[in-house]
């Protein structure tokens, strides 16, 4: 048993006819370029691109050679951090509440 999709209607108000519109690729593509903000001269046609030109090589090793430099120079050693004492600062004593054999009763721990 197929339904057809429910529609949502609103009292009062009235749906406006709808036209369908018939466009070709051509006003497509002058549509995309308006949007775009292309110029007349620079407007894309539907014929093949031209070959890319071919990637240098020298530059993209150099680029990597400069990023593992920046990367070992980022992850120098670094001193390892070592705990001063000092005797005029008091230390915490962590507790918590337990239940002995005559009742709560703090312990540390």
């Amino acid at each position: 048993m197929a339904t057809a999709p429910r529609k949502t209607q609103t009292p009062g108000v009235k749906t406006a006819p709808v036209e369908e519109v018939q466009t070709t690729d051509q006003q497509a593509d002058d549509a995309l370029d308006a949007i775009l903000g292309l110029p007349k001269d620079e407007q894309s046609t539907n014929e093949t691109s031209s070959p890319s030109e071919p990637v240098e090589e020298d530059g993209a090793k150099k680029e990597y050679e400069e990023f593992l430099a920046w990367r070992q120079n980022k992850t120098e050693p670094v001193a390892p951090h070592e705990a001063t004492s000092n005797a005029t600062t008091p230390i915490i004593k962590r507790t918590r509440q337990v239940v002995g054999p005559n009742g709560w009763t703090t312990e540390e721990y």
